[in-house]
Formats: C-alpha cells, structure tokens, sequence
C-alpha cells in the first residue's frame, strides 16, 4: 500500500468515501497450496481463507491503520463476489472470515463501516439448502452480534428491477433478524454483462435505465464497474469503464455525467409511461433553469437471448440457473450448466454473437434509428431560453429544437438519451 500513498493522497481531498474490497488470501497465507489459475484469473489458492487468521488480523489491523491517515470516510467490505469462482470454500468458511475481518477492522477504526457480502448477484445459493450469501450473512450477523453496517453487491443486468428486488429482500430480512435496523444498501460494481451490449446503440440507454432504477430503489451508493477499460480490452467501447484506455470517453459516460447533473438539483420529478421516461429537476446553479433527460428504449439482443432460452428449456431445469444473470453467463459461453441444453445456449449465443448483432441492426435499421416526433408544454414558457442540449446514443449530436410559445418540439430516436438546459427569463 506504501507504493499507493502517492495516488491515494491525490484521491482524498476530492472523495468523501473511500470503499476498500479486502480480497483476496496472499499464496503463502493460504489454507490451499493449489497454483493452478481459476478461470483464466486467479489462483485457487487465492480463493482460499487464511491459515492463519492471527496473521491475517495483523494485515487487515494494518490497513485500516494506514486508511486512518486520509480523512474520509471508510467502507470496508470483505472478500470479492465470493458466491462464484472467487471464493473456493463454502458458506461457514466466509461467514467465520467475515467474522473475524469485521470484528478487527472495528478494533482499529470503531468509526469504519464494515459489510458483505459483495456478491456477483444478490440471489446466488453456493451451496444446496442454505439461503443466498447475503442473507445468510445477515441473519448470522444478528444472531452473533457483530458490526453490519452495509449490504453490498454487484448488478450485472440490463434489468434495473433486479435492483429493488434486492433490496426488497435484504430489508425483509433485517427486518426478520435485526429488530428493524436497517443498515445502508452499496451496489459496488454495476454495468451490463455482454461486451458487444456494452458497445452498442442500446448501452446509453440502458445505463439511464439502471441509473434511475437505483433511484427509484433508493440504493445508498452505487459505483459504476471502473473508470477506465481494463483486463483486455484495448482499442473499442467493449470494456468495462466508461473512458478506454486511450482516454476516449464513451456515450456513457456522458449519461453518467448528465445524471450527476440531475441528482445535484432541486424537486427532481421522474415521468413514465410505456413510450418514453423523462426527468426533471431545478437547476442547482441557477433557480430560474431546468435539467430535463429523456429515453425511449426498444428491445435488444440481449432481451432476445434470455427470451429465447426461457421459451425453449423446460421451467424445472431453469431453476438450476437460480436468475436471468446466471442464465445470461451460460449464454456468453454457449453452454448449458449441465450439457443438456447445448444447443439451445449455442443458439442464443449467436443472438448475441457480434456478427449476428450486426445484422439484427442492419434488419432493424430503421427501428433502432425511427424517431417520435415530441412536444413538452413549458409552463410560462413564453420567455425561456434553450441553453444547451445533447443527444447520446453511440455518439454525441445536437438537436434542433423548435419554440413555439410555451412549448419545445424536436425528435427523439429509439435508445437515445437526450438532455436540454434551459431557462426562463
């Protein structure tokens, strides 16, 4: 961590939190001695609890100690997605790690936040009869009196009802457990699963659709993926962050900008119907403007392939896959999770095949790009003025916009997140 102090020193004065993921075992403090890479990422010895817990108290004792210099606040969550190949013991073996990571982290720093249990996604079973890792991590949390401050997981899915549907869960379930105390709700990785999703029309929109979902959610943090493209994605908009890593910013990250935008004003009102969604909020620069967002998304390939495979494999078998983002994975490999279903998993792999993305857009070319023709009436809008507009898609324009006394006319395409500044005289 010394080799960071630089960059971290950096962070701090522009960050109020800090959230640190305390993972994974070191090789030599390993209860495994398996070298072998996992999944083409990790050794399975790194997926392992320590041999030694004394020691690892120690490092964990140390890192709280060092974050303590920087004056933000601290959420430290323990392990990484430990419900998939990241973790490589069961549910006891995490819940005595958290056990003993908590109760040291709160020894070094009372004021620290410490929580779990950072799941792929919120509902995964690890093991057959127990409950999912976050409600198992709840529930013996309560039962043994130790600190839980937030409930975090990961959202990979272009679904944001996912998101309150977790947290609709956790909440029964401290509500079960923990006499009502109800901690905060920490999303600590979220984007979409499929790379030729992420770099396509629909990604602008789907993020303004997850972004809001975590609104209506009432999700305590969210944390987009990464900032920047990593792993191997070098020279496209398939990776994970929103800027490549040759600095060039993605559609989405003016979508997430423009949110930022939103979330900073005043009486923000969020319009929906089956066409169109559309927010508004008060300017927090200026009391006499408004910040207005609006999308229309139509369905995607992704949507295709889950629909897809829910028509053709039995619901008995379906449940063996546990939920769509699970069922979404066996797609991207093209494989059934027991053989059976091969073919049909190799046929919604070519649903979301690039080359077969590319003709479902040359075929439905004209849907993806066919606009509605939208009038807003502006109260007392006679004396307003358009300060600026953006239009997002899979790339950025300006719009024509038409005043007509108090009303603003202009075309929205499908799957285009288009934002208007303006102010009244």
């Amino acid at each position: 961590m010394e080799n960071e102090r630089e960059i971290i020193s950096e962070l701090a004065p522009t960050h109020e939190k800090f959230i640190v993921s305390l993972a994974y075992t070191p090789t030599w403090l390993s209860s495994s001695n398996d070298e072998t890479v996992k999944e083409g990422r990790i050794l399975i010895a790194n997926t392992h609890s320590p041999s030694d817990y004394k020691i690892w108290n120690e490092m964990i004792h140390e890192t709280v100690i060092f974050f303590n210099e920087f004056d933000v606040e601290m959420y430290y969550e323990v392990w990484n997605e430990p419900d998939i190949y990241y973790w490589g013991e069961g549910i006891d073996s995490y819940l005595e790690l958290y056990e003993e990571t908590a109760l040291t982290i709160k020894s070094a720093d009372p004021a620290a936040k410490v929580g779990g249990a950072v799941t792929s996604h919120w509902s995964n079973e690890i093991e057959p009869g127990r409950k999912s890792l976050n409600i198992e991590l709840i529930e013996y949390a309560a039962e043994n009196k130790l600190p839980l401050d937030f409930i975090s997981w990961h959202h990979y899915s272009t679904n944001p009802g996912k998101i309150l549907e977790a947290k609709s869960a956790f909440e029964r379930a401290f509500m079960e457990n923990n006499n009502g105390q109800i901690p905060e709700y920490v999303v600590t990785e979220w984007n979409v699963f499929f790379s030729d999703v992420r770099k396509s029309p629909f990604a602008s929109a789907i993020m303004a659709e997850n972004l809001l979902g975590f609104y209506n959610a009432e999700v305590d943090i969210q944390t987009f993926s990464s900032w920047e493209d990593f792993h191997y994605y070098v020279d496209d908009y398939s990776g994970y962050g929103l800027i490549t890593q040759q600095g060039d910013k993605k559609p989405q990250y003016y979508v997430h900008q423009i949110f930022d935008i939103l979330s900073r004003g005043q009486g923000l009102n969020v319009i929906e119907d089956e066409d169109l969604t559309m927010i508004v909020s008060q300017s927090s620069k200026d009391q006499n403007c408004y910040d207005l967002v609006m999308w229309n998304m139509i369905p995607h390939a992704e949507k295709e392939a889950i629909e897809y495979i829910l028509s053709n494999v039995p619901v008995d078998e379906l449940t063996n896959y546990q939920n769509e983002e699970n069922i979404t994975e066996y797609i991207w490999k093209g494989k059934s999770i027991d053989g059976k279903r091969d073919q049909e998993f190799v046929v919604a792999n070519l649903i979301h095949n690039e080359q077969y993305m590319d003709e479902l857009y040359k075929k439905n070319q004209e849907e993806l790009n066919s606009k509605m023709r939208l009038g807003i009436n502006i109260p007392d809008g006679e004396n307003m003025e358009i300060m600026f507009n953006l239009a997002i898609k899979d790339s950025l324009n300006r719009k024509e916009i038409i005043q007509n006394n108090n009303q603003i006319l202009f075309d929205l395409e499908n799957n285009e997140v288009f934002y208007i500044n303006l102010c009244m005289e």
